[in-house]
């Protein structure tokens, strides 16, 4: 283009063509810029969720640690109270021996105290 005055159609085509690349230029670059913030977004999103089900999974570990010294404690609980019935059953059988044996010898004495 030597005149100004003058535009042929191959200056038109020209802006045409430079527009139009800078319309996809411009049109990448958006694009572009969506897709990382998209990306962030999405990353940051699942970093959140890997915290999430980490804290999640000490809670549950934590949770089933409990449940576990809970039902040995009561484990160890029955076996206890079974071994005290034992002994009381025992005791007791012991002290009915005995109260058995003093009326035996009272009633030994009262027989004697007659006879």
């Amino acid at each position: 283009m030597s005149d100004p005055s003058k535009i042929d159609i191959s200056d038109y085509f020209a802006a045409a063509v430079a527009a139009t690349l800078a319309g996809i230029g411009g049109a990448m670059t958006w694009f572009n810029s969506t897709k990382r913030n998209l990306n962030d977004r999405m990353t940051s999103q699942a970093e959140r969720l890997e915290e999430h089900v980490r804290e999640n999974e000490e809670r549950h570990h934590a949770h089933t640690l409990a449940i576990n010294t809970v039902t040995l404690n009561q484990e160890h609980m029955h076996e206890r109270l079974d071994e005290i019935k034992v002994q009381i059953r025992e005791s007791a059988m012991n002290g009915a021996e005995l109260v058995n044996e003093q009326m035996k010898a009272i009633l030994n004495e009262v027989r004697k105290m007659k006879g």
